[in-house]
């Protein structure tokens, strides 16, 4: 049975042999990662594209003192001493949402899909995702700021419709150009919750957020392919929602903010998941018996469901502290233990 198979019989609670792999290399992995787009550049942002000091960006963010530039959807980015990824310190709709009137996300770079044809992913025997370069709310976080987005699901709800409606052109313009270059699905990556709640109130995600989610499961669906969202943070309260607007798997790296046998319990045979061991309340401990207890308990809490659950590292161990022998620790309980008949 190819990897391709037994991931998409795990999804589908279909009696796949094992768990799914989706290890960092060189260790085992039965899914291909792939680009889903390459967003064209803007002429006016392409000289402030690498981090700089770059005087006419700064004088836009007063009081911020580290390297800036722009990302491609015209926002400004910060960061500090050189040594993060940096975070949006200023967004392209930031100051008035009258300026969403001209406002354009980045085009597709075509030419992306002429490489992918060349991969000639429909043959692959792994199951190929691939990556959006955009998301629902963290587009939307950027552009207006967290504070401001989290306002705008209460106060502007029609300005945050007709963003998500740019938003989910450009995702589905995006599936429809992969669908025929052999992806078995897409992730979108939404970071919804902190580590006690959602940003925002279930009503708020079903009023302004799930008809996104749920034109990309339909788009997707008809494609035959599937739909894996990410997300940091306790997102229990969206569960069902999720569930209900078509996601086919969820990607956790915190699965026990909720508990794994809680989210096998609830929610097994309804939607797979997509996990490490939990990286903040296990991994990060360098205990080594309770990350190999809690690679087991992982295992266990998905045993009986015939699939649901694709074990993964974290792909950066490194930027969170956590060294590659506790990373081996929890791989090798999760491959002792994966058989699942």
């Amino acid at each position: 049975m190819t990897s391709k198979e037994i991931i998409r019989r795990v999804i589908e609670y279909r009696d796949p042999p094992r768990i799914g792999f989706d290890f960092n290399p060189p260790h085992e992995k039965d899914i291909l990662w792939v680009s889903a787009a390459r967003l064209a550049v803007r002429p006016a942002l392409q000289p402030y594209l690498e981090w700089g000091g770059y005087p006419e960006l700064l004088a836009q963010v007063p009081g911020f003192h580290g390297q800036v530039r722009y990302d491609l959807f015209g926002n400004i980015c910060g960061r500090l001493n050189g040594i993060t990824k940096g975070e949006c310190v200023k967004g392209a709709l930031e100051e008035d949402w009258a300026l969403l009137d001209d406002y354009q996300l980045p085009e597709l770079d075509l030419s992306w899909y002429d490489e992918l044809k060349t991969r000639d992913l429909i043959h692959s025997d792994k199951f190929v995702l691939g990556s959006l370069p955009l998301s629902v709310f963290s587009t939307l976080r950027d552009a207006r700021l967290m504070d401001n987005a989290l306002a705008d699901t209460l106060l502007e709800e029609d300005n945050v419709r007709r963003f998500l409606q740019l938003v989910a052109e450009r995702i589905l313009e995006i599936i429809d150009r992969c669908a025929p270059l052999g992806l078995d699905g897409i992730i979108v990556y939404d970071d919804w919750g902190m580590q006690h709640s959602t940003f925002i109130s279930p009503a708020s995600f079903r009023k302004l957020f799930k008809p996104v989610y749920q034109k990309m499961a339909e788009t997707l669906h008809a494609h035959d392919m599937k739909l894996f969202v990410h997300s940091c943070g306790l997102v229990y309260p969206f569960m069902e929602d999720f569930i209900d607007a078509g996601a086919d798997v969820m990607q956790f790296d915190q699965p026990e903010l909720s508990g794994s046998e809680v989210l096998a319990g609830d929610f097994g045979g309804r939607i797979a998941f997509h996990c490490p061991v939990d990286i903040q309340k296990i991994m990060a401990t360098g205990d080594r018996k309770k990350i190999e207890q809690g690679a087991a308990h992982m295992v266990e809490a998905f045993r009986s469901l015939g699939g649901g659950l694709i074990a993964k590292d974290y792909p950066t161990w490194h930027d969170i502290d956590v060294q590659e022998e506790w990373a081996d620790w929890a791989r090798n309980v999760l491959l002792e233990r994966a058989a699942l008949k």
